[in-house]
């Protein structure tokens, strides 16, 4: 489809734009930890929006923002009544698709201080929903499953997207908002970090959210998994090897 050719030259270009900087961990290599790999391997990517869908196109924030410099005062501003980016705002504003990148990146924070965020049911229930694609599943098995993720947790991408395949097979249009939704998520995580910079890492929200950024956002890019480690935090950091550079992703603490 045009729109999904157009979405996947434009992110690729970005990708490509984002310079060429070498990581010290050049080289390594590694074995994904198991429940990465069993998102990885369990699910065919049928990512094929209509021609009518949205169109997003990454990376227009500039890259100012840098996670162990920003992340706390972030944090803080979208637990203020009174702020713009006070979290119960973003998510409704991200619910009606009527958010900014910038704003979206706040609530990629701010969502990490949600109760649902820690729920020890995410990584089992997504499991299960990417299996059930896979496999070609049960639909209302599948959408059960997808919406007890989203009621857990509102920003889980297995969710969304569980919801996008079974309203993609029937060709409805109420798969719109949910491939709005995640392409809104994987371009504002875009703009939380910079290729290369290990100070600098992706923020993402999860397992699922590594496996869609880099398994739908950047189809063709050809990410390899080499290792992941925790930062003097306590942060879960995922390196990545793509286009020769290295990409960092940090999974805030839980």
């Amino acid at each position: 489809k045009l729109a999904l050719f157009l979405f996947l030259i434009i992110g690729l270009i970005n990708f490509q734009a984002c310079g060429t900087s070498k990581s010290s961990s050049e080289g390594l290599e590694g074995e994904l930890p198991k429940e990465v790999e069993d998102l990885l391997n369990s699910v065919d990517v049928t990512w094929k929006p209509s021609d009518n869908q949205p169109v997003e196109i990454p990376g227009q924030l500039k890259r100012n923002f840098e996670y162990y410099k920003h992340f706390d005062s972030a944090l803080d501003s979208t637990k203020n009544p009174n702020s713009n980016y006070y979290l119960d705002s973003l998510l409704a504003r991200f619910d009606r698709l009527e958010i900014s990148e910038e704003e979206c990146i706040y609530l990629l924070i701010g969502a990490t201080d949600l109760e649902g965020y820690r729920d020890e049911r995410l990584i089992g229930l997504a499991d299960e929903v990417f299996s059930l694609v896979a496999n070609k599943g049960n639909e209302q098995e599948i959408m059960t499953k997808s919406d007890s993720l989203l009621s857990i947790f509102p920003l889980s991408i297995a969710g969304f997207y569980g919801k996008f395949e079974v309203y993609t097979s029937a060709d409805s249009e109420d798969s719109r908002p949910y491939y709005g939704k995640m392409a809104k998520l994987f371009s504002a995580a875009q703009g939380t970090g910079k290729v290369g910079e290990t100070k600098r890492p992706y923020v993402v929200l999860g397992d699922d959210f590594i496996w869609g950024y880099t398994k739908l956002h950047a189809a063709g890019a050809g990410y390899k998994f080499i290792e992941s480690t925790h930062d003097e935090y306590g942060n879960k950091v995922y390196h990545y090897r793509v286009l020769g550079n290295s990409d960092y992703f940090i999974l805030p603490k839980k």
